[in-house]
C-alpha cells in the first residue's frame, strides 16, 4: 500500500487569472501559500486474494466498485487512471484534513497525490514537475 499526501493551498491575491482565457490576454498573477493541512491517498493493487480483485475500489465521499476505470464516477481518479494507462485494478481511499469544495485547492492537491501514489506503485521515476504538468492536463484539459 502507497500513502501520500499533499498540502492545501491558500490564494491570498489572483485567484482566477490562473485561467488560461484570461492570462492570456490579460496575464496572470497568483500568490498562494501551502498550509499545513494535506489530502491523504491510500493506493493498493488489488491482488487475487482481494474479494474485489476484478475491480476498482474507490472511497471518497461515496464508495464505488467499478470493472472498468471508465465507468468510475470520481472524475479525479477516472483521468489519472486514463492517463496512466493502468492495467491492473486498485483500490483508491482518499481523506482530507478538509472537505472537498473549501477552496483550498482540495482537487489539485488530492491530483497531485494520486499521481504520485501511482508512480510509486508502478515503481517509475517521476519529476514534480511532470506531476504539476499531469494534474493542470487532468484538471484543465481532461476534467474541463
Amino acid at each position: 500500500m502507497i500513502i501520500t499526501r499533499s498540502p492545501y493551498r491558500i490564494s491570498f491575491l489572483g485567484g482566477g487569472t490562473d485561467v488560461k482565457n484570461w492570462y492570456k490576454h490579460n496575464g496572470g498573477l497568483v500568490i498562494s501559500a501551502a498550509i499545513n493541512r494535506h489530502v491523504y491517498v491510500f493506493l493498493k493493487e488489488n491482488t487475487q486474494f482481494n474479494y474485489i480483485a476484478s475491480n476498482h475500489r474507490i472511497i471518497w465521499k461515496q464508495i464505488e466498485v467499478q470493472k472498468n476505470y471508465k465507468n468510475i464516477i470520481n472524475p479525479i481518479v477516472r483521468s489519472v487512471f486514463k492517463l496512466r494507462k493502468l492495467k491492473s485494478y486498485y483500490e483508491c481511499y482518499y481523506s482530507g484534513d478538509f472537505p472537498s469544495m473549501s477552496g483550498s485547492g482540495s482537487s489539485s492537491a488530492f491530483a497531485t497525490s494520486l499521481l504520485y501514489a501511482e508512480a510509486l506503485m508502478s515503481k517509475k521515476k517521476i519529476s514534480k514537475k511532470k506531476i504539476f504538468e499531469d494534474a493542470i492536463h487532468i484538471e484543465r484539459v481532461m476534467m474541463k
